[in-house]
């Protein structure tokens, strides 16, 4: 008999963890991170060669991710972005299709080794995917290719955070060890009326903005 009752313990121990982690990935608290586009509080700017004495050169941020950026006709133009924390990033290069006659060499330098050099026309984009750790420096060099004047170019920043879905982990990590000290503790009921209503919150908080946050994940536990 008493084996027969360590037995259903153990059973009913395993059963919650099981019922614990299905009920969070149920709501899925944080969805898989998507691509978005790069915010300003992400990173920090250093720009060069932009000034009156290099003719047509020119940068400015048009949005959140997007950049114009306009060769200069004595130096190339030069834009350093130091980033803040660890995030994957899709940088895409292209010329506007009102330009007919653009050419632009772009330069990429990752924490100062060269990445990618290619040329960019109206007609040919330039795409690629780099890990870029806290702290680490992106450097895009645009310079003319021949003749310049109608070198329009567009630099579209896109970034995806994947640690947070660690974090999410995390939090759960957290609501399992509870489990395990209160289980023993002998407050489970307890354990499980502050748990449901976690999950309540959280669950309602998605369905009315549709993104959850990890500090309110982390601030509702």
């Amino acid at each position: 008999m008493k084996k027969l009752s360590n037995l259903k313990k153990v059973s009913f121990f395993v059963l919650s963890i099981i019922i614990i982690v299905w009920i969070y990935y149920f709501i899925s608290p944080i969805d898989e991170p998507k691509f978005e586009n790069l915010q300003e509080h992400d990173y920090s700017l250093s720009i060069y060669n932009v000034n009156k004495d290099n003719k047509w050169s020119n940068f400015k941020k048009l949005d959140n991710g997007k950049f114009f950026i306009h060769p200069g006709e004595n130096l190339a133009i030069k834009v350093s972005f130091k980033f803040k924390k660890t995030l994957d990033v899709n940088i895409d290069l292209s010329i506007n299709k009102a330009s007919k006659l653009g050419k632009i060499n772009f330069i990429l330098y990752k924490n100062n080794y060269k990445t990618v050099d290619c040329i960019v026309t109206p007609d040919k984009s330039k795409s690629l995917l780099l890990k870029l750790e806290n702290g680490d420096t992106l450097t895009i060099v645009a310079d003319k290719f021949g003749d310049t004047g109608q070198d329009w170019g567009n630099i579209t920043i896109k970034v995806r955070d994947n640690y947070l879905l660690y974090k999410s982990y995390f939090v759960l990590l957290l609501w399992i060890i509870l489990f395990i000290i209160l289980y023993f503790s002998n407050y489970i009921y307890l354990f499980f009326n502050s748990y449901l209503l976690f999950c309540a919150y959280i669950y309602g908080e998605k369905l009315n903005f549709s993104k959850i946050y990890f500090n309110l994940l982390f601030l509702y536990f």
